[in-house]
């Protein structure tokens, strides 16, 4: 037999769902009591089996009663002081312990499950999850290889490919990402010259500088001007987070 068939052959009837926070989260198969379910840091599931938070202290106590609750539970939750470090870094490296998930992922390899699932885990953000998501990665490929299924809903980023380096042309619709990202940028910067105009005026009215205006209606006018201020500091952040999600999926889905 070989190495993948008896593999396969030893896998216990297992089944666990690595749960994160992304809205997806709430697909995780709580109902279903074949499935263990694997919580981390902050709780609000509806059930679960094993709760993990491996932040540092400071970050633990900045939510309040969070030490209590961890301390308090009768099933297994893992943290800084009992998850077994040294036995997964000897085993896996120190190259992809990039998050609390990749730990959970390594420690749910450790019970050769029959499937793996992870819900409300995303790592799409350019910014924090940018260095997390391959290590992620690298776990669920280390499952597949071992012939454990791994699963999740389908809008999960963690599971869509990113582009191969070096082969074939960028995907035709990046052209047209491009183009709608000038078209956002383009509106983002008519808000910020428009802002930048209500607070000329704004100053003006409020210095009583605009002699045209009749003091009675100066209220009114300065309450209006206002209004359309913070209006337009709304829609300047909508227009850059719509300008992020653009850029995030040129750069990571259709190639440049």
């Amino acid at each position: 037999m070989g190495t993948d068939q008896r593999s396969r052959a030893s896998h216990q009837h297992v089944k666990i769902a690595v749960v994160g926070s992304a809205a997806h989260c709430v697909k995780a198969p709580f109902g279903d009591p074949s499935w263990e379910i694997w919580g981390c840091n902050v709780p609000g599931l509806p059930r679960w089996d094993r709760w993990f938070d491996l932040h540092e202290d400071a970050i633990i106590d900045s939510h309040p009663d969070h030490r209590a609750w961890l301390t308090s539970q009768d099933k297994p939750v893992f943290t800084q002081t009992n998850y077994p470090l040294k036995a997964m870094l000897a085993k896996y490296g120190t190259w992809f312990f990039t998050s609390t998930i990749s730990f959970m992922l390594a420690m749910a390899l450790e019970e050769n499950p029959e499937e793996i699932g992870l819900y409300g885990v995303d790592l799409a953000d350019a910014t924090e999850y940018k260095f997390q998501r391959p290590g992620c990665r690298f776990f669920v490929q280390t499952a597949l290889l071992r012939g454990i299924a791994v699963s999740g809903p389908p809008e999960a980023e963690v599971f869509m490919p990113g582009k191969l380096y070096g082969f074939g042309k960028p995907h035709p619709m990046a052209h047209k990402v491009e183009a709608r990202t000038a078209e956002l940028v383009g509106r983002q910067q008519e808000l910020v010259t428009r802002k930048d105009q209500l607070t000329m005026t704004l100053a003006s009215l409020k210095g009583a500088l605009d002699i045209t205006v009749p003091k009675d209606k100066l209220p009114a006018m300065i309450t209006d001007i206002q209004a359309q201020i913070v209006q337009a500091d709304r829609d300047i952040i909508l227009y850059e987070g719509a300008v992020q999600d653009q850029n995030h999926i040129r750069l990571n889905w259709l190639g440049d």
